[in-house]
């Protein structure tokens, strides 16, 4: 049981199964949307049954994986998709509409090789076009 504001900083940045689970849920979420082409994401693409329960989970695994270098801030813009420096409106009801950050994998050889070591399972494999 965590009793002291120290306790619970230390357990919300350190990895723990329900941020590692979520990590993992963020990063294949990624993968699959580069796989059509989009390379931004936050935690309002990652599935409803994937989202945590608690209001702490989400911020600590986009920190954590950050600072693990494995994904960054994206900055762009998409004026028809009302995107402006990286920031896009939530779809979320919670979130009643706060514009939250968009991120970037910084590599996906690393993103991969996280997954892999933490449970994902690996990407398909593409096949190449042939020229007939």
């Amino acid at each position: 049981m965590v009793e002291t504001i120290e306790e619970v900083i230390i357990e919300k940045l350190t990895w723990n199964p329900e941020i590692e689970d979520f990590a993992l849920a963020v990063l294949v979420t990624a993968r699959a949307l580069r796989m059509t082409g989009v390379s931004y994401f936050n935690n309002d693409d990652v599935p409803d049954g994937d989202q945590p329960l608690d209001r702490t989970t989400v911020g600590a695994a986009f920190k954590l994986l950050a600072v693990a270098k494995i994904i960054a801030p994206w900055r762009g813009t998409i004026e028809s998709k009302e995107i402006w420096g990286g920031m896009r409106r939530s779809s979320r009801r919670c979130c009643h509409g706060h514009r939250n950050q968009l991120y970037q994998l910084t590599n996906t050889g690393i993103a991969e090789e996280w997954l892999r070591r933490h449970g994902g399972a690996p990407q398909p494999a593409q096949t190449e076009m042939s020229f007939a």
